[in-house]
Order: C-alpha cells, then sequence, then structure tokens
C-alpha cells in the first residue's frame, strides 16, 4: 500500500513537475523532498494545494493518511479483544495486521498471538503453522528461551491431534535446548509443564518406565514450591495410571490416594471422585472386591449427588465388573442399563459403557444382546479411536460365536485399519499392521485372520 509521499512523488513525476516546481509558491523544495520521503507531513491546507497544483483532489491523496490509521486501529482493536479473552473477535485482526505489518510491530508476536488463537479455538493444525513460523523467527534471532516454549506449544498441538511419537520430539527438543539457556529452568512451573508431557506422551505409547521416571523428575520440580495441590495431584495421579499399566495395582492404590486428598486440598470436587472411582479401580483388579464394592457404591452415590452424568456411568461401570466377579451378574447388567437410561452422558462414556454391558452379556452367554451393545458402542465411539480396537476385537469373537467368519473378517478388516491408524499417528513407521483379509469364506484362511486380530 503506497504511502502519502509515495502518492505525492508518483503524481509528481507523472505531471512532469520537479520538486522545485511543485513546492513553488506554497514551501521549499526540501520541504517537498521531506513529504515524499514520509519524514513529514503536510497540514491539511498545503495538502489541498499539493492536490491542486498535481491536477487530483484531495481525498486522492488523503486515504494513504486514513489507511495508516486504520491499520494501527486495526492492530489495537485485536490487542484489546485479546486482553478480554475474545480470540474469535481477535484472530482474523490479527491475520490482517501480519498481512500489512506496521514497522513498530513484532512479527514475532503477531505469529505468537495468532497461534494462541487457533489453539483456543481448537484448530490446533492451524496453530502448528503459526507457531513454527514464530519457531524460525526465535531461532535465527537466537531467541533460544522462545524457541524453548515454542519446541512445548508445537508439541502439544502434535498431542493434540494424536501424533504423540512426533509430539515427543519437540519437547525433547525442548528438553536439549534448557541446557544452553537458563530462564525457562528459572520457571519451576514451565519445567514441570514438560515433564508432564514426557511422562504423558510415553505413557500413552506404553514406554511405561520412561513415563515413571519424567513424573519422579515433576515431583522434584514440585519440591521446594509452596501450594500447586492441583498439580501435585495430576502428578499422583499420572503415577497411578503409569502404575496400573505395569500391573502393579498396590503401588497405583498409594498414589491415587495421594491424587484424591490433593484435589480435595484444591476443593475439586469432580476429580476427587475421578480418583475415588480409580481407587476403586485398584481394589477390583487387587481382588480386593468387598472393599471395591463398598468404595464404588459411595461413589456412585456421590456422582448422583452432584449431577455427573460421566462419573456416574464410571463408577457404575467398575461396580458392575465388581459385581459381575462376585457372581451377581444379573445385577450388574441392571445397574448399567438404567445408569444408561437416565444419564445424558458424552458419546465417548456411553459408548465405553455400552462395552462393559457388550462383555457382561458375553460372559452371560446372551450372544445376541451383546451383539448389540457392542454395535452401539461402536457407532458412539467413531469419534474416539483410541478405545474402538476392544470393540472390534469383541464383535470379531461374537461373529466366531455365532460361525459368522464373513461378517468377522469384516470387523477384522476395520480393527486392521485402526492400527495402522494408530501406528501413523504415534509414528511406529517401521511396524507392519497385521495382514488381514478383507474378504473371507469359512475356511482355514479366514478363521488365521480373525484369529490374529482378536487375540493381539
Amino acid at each position: 500500500m503506497a504511502t502519502l509521499g509515495e502518492k505525492i512523488s508518483a503524481l509528481r513525476r507523472s505531471a512532469g513537475l520537479s520538486q522545485r516546481e511543485l513546492a513553488a509558491g506554497f514551501v521549499t523544495k526540501s520541504m517537498i523532498s521531506q513529504i515524499e520521503t514520509d519524514k513529514i507531513l503536510p497540514s491539511a491546507d498545503l495538502l489541498h494545494a499539493l492536490a491542486a497544483r498535481l491536477g487530483v483532489l484531495p481525498e486522492h491523496l488523503l486515504p494513504a493518511k486514513h489507511a495508516e490509521q486504520e491499520r494501527l486501529a486495526c492492530y489495537q482493536q485485536a490487542q484489546a479483544f485479546l486482553s478480554l479473552g475474545h480470540v474469535t473477535e481477535s484472530l482474523p485482526l490479527l491475520l490482517s495486521c501480519l498481512r500489512d505489518p506496521h514497522p513498530t510491530w513484532s512479527e514475532f508476536a503477531l505469529l505468537n498471538q495468532i497461534g494462541s488463537c487457533y489453539q483456543q479455538l481448537g484448530e490446533y493444525e492451524q496453530a502448528r503453522r503459526y507457531y513454527e513460523q514464530a519457531l524460525r523467527l526465535a531461532i535465527r534471532d537466537e531467541r533460544i528461551g522462545e524457541a524453548i516454549r515454542l519446541y512445548v506449544r508445537i508439541g502439544e498441538m502434535l498431542h493434540a491431534v494424536g501424533q504423540i511419537e512426533l509430539a515427543l520430539l519437540e519437547w525433547r527438543r525442548a528438553e536439549r535446548e534448557l541446557d544452553h539457556d537458563a530462564a525457562p529452568k528459572q520457571e519451576p512451573l514451565f519445567v514441570l509443564a514438560l515433564r508432564m508431557h514426557m511422562a504423558g506422551g510415553l505413557r500413552a505409547l506404553g514406554e511405561l518406565r520412561g513415563a515413571l521416571h519424567y513424573y519422579r523428575l515433576a515431583e522434584q520440580s514440585l519440591r521446594g514450591l509452596s501450594g500447586q495441590s492441583r498439580k501435585r495431584a495430576e502428578v499422583q495421579l499420572g503415577i497411578a495410571l503409569t502404575f496400573e499399566k505395569m500391573e502393579r495395582p498396590a503401588q497405583a492404590e498409594v498414589h491415587v490416594r495421594e491424587a484424591k486428598r490433593y484435589y480435595m486440598a484444591c476443593n475439586d470436587r469432580r476429580m476427587a471422585l475421578y480418583a475415588q472411582i480409580l481407587h476403586g479401580r485398584m481394589l477390583r483388579i487387587s481382588k480386593r472386591l468387598r472393599e471395591a464394592r463398598q468404595e464404588l457404591n459411595a461413589s456412585l452415590q456421590e456422582a448422583e449427588e452432584i449431577g455427573a452424568s460421566d462419573l456416574i456411568l464410571r463408577a457404575s461401570c467398575e461396580l458392575g465388573r465388581v459385581r459381575a466377579e462376585l457372581g451377581a451378574t444379573a445385577s450388574a447388567v441392571s445397574l448399567l442399563r438404567n445408569a444408561l437410561d437416565r444419564t445424558n452422558a458424552s458419546p465417548k462414556e456411553r459408548g465405553l459403557t455400552y462395552l462393559t454391558l457388550a462383555n457382561l452379556y458375553e460372559a452371560n452367554q446372551q450372544i445376541s444382546l451383546a451383539f448389540e451393545a457392542a454395535e452401539q458402542a461402536q457407532r458412539l465411539l467413531q469419534s474416539s479411536r483410541e478405545e474402538l480396537l476392544p470393540v472390534y476385537r469383541l464383535l470379531i469373537k461374537l461373529c466366531k460365536r455365532q460361525d459368522d467368519y464373513r461378517q468377522a473378517s469384516v470387523w477384522a478388516e476395520r480393527a486392521d485399519q485402526l492400527i495402522g491408524w494408530k501406528m501413523h499417528q504415534h509414528g511406529w513407521w517401521e511396524s507392519k499392521p497385521l495382514d488381514v483379509q478383507s474378504r473371507g469364506e469359512r475356511n482355514e484362511s479366514s478363521n488365521a485372520s480373525v484369529d490374529s486380530i482378536s487375540d493381539a
């Protein structure tokens, strides 16, 4: 966009005038030179006189000045919206500022702000794109502290879209760069967040010893800090879930109790109740079924008191498993059906509840009801791909129970596609998906294909 000075210079040349000729009778040649190089702005009277000599209306020159004011106003408005947390209103203004930047604005700050807006709006790929542009500027300018923060944010965006292995690569870069820059080290909560990211990513990939190592480092980050009950609770919960995956329920039980205590300290009743439900699950896994039943009955009652639909279903699922293990399968089924009928929880929680119900039906030899519940779980969990594989395995098993190997092969193909997707998302490029035929009659080839998935 041409400046006021550039417009006057272009019009003067077009009219065949020298600077001295344009200035004659109004100002000096030197002042015209300064106006054309935007070092000074002409008064309104002078602008009208110059416009007349150049043969144009004053309005032809004025928009440049107005556009500059509008550009500055656009930036100020964007910053005002940001300060109020109105990211939807701020984003288009920031994008406009980036397309037509002012010399006094920081391109790095604009890219960071745009990335943050997209992140808050859940558009993680777009957020990553702008964070990566900001990262290139930070590296160019040797702003190591800012680069470290951007590695962490880019990792968060990758993790949000399921690319966990790539997220870990970004977080490891941040960790390595911490050795070269002391600034983030002086922010213990930043270091804590990085360690929690590493721990969570490794746990999701099944690298449990590595996850436990980073959770222990996160514990160290909290030493010497006062308060931070929520952070302490999150660390303890992560350790508990890691121990559960390591099939060490006794250690998990200790840490999940600590997590509940810290959540209670920060008055987060919902998360404290979630930890209590997990404690009941640890008791069930440890075969302390009567203690588990007592804990989960109390959890279910509290979930109903606070009207937490998702927690009602979680508590019902765990309590249903306990009742089934105590030999009261019919009571367990009734509990789950009742919970599904009277709650309006998220599709994921309802899908997981239907999966638990399907398993109970299958164990009780009620195959048609098991099919119905499993198919309902499959429909509800379409947007939660990480939870779908056990559904497909159950459907394959149920088809085999009915000697329907053709349909079992269809479910096996879907399971194979899901495994391939998970390998791609997690970055397991060298892994190979299971070789499952997409179609099969009732023969040895079909049986082998289906068994490979259902037993995986």
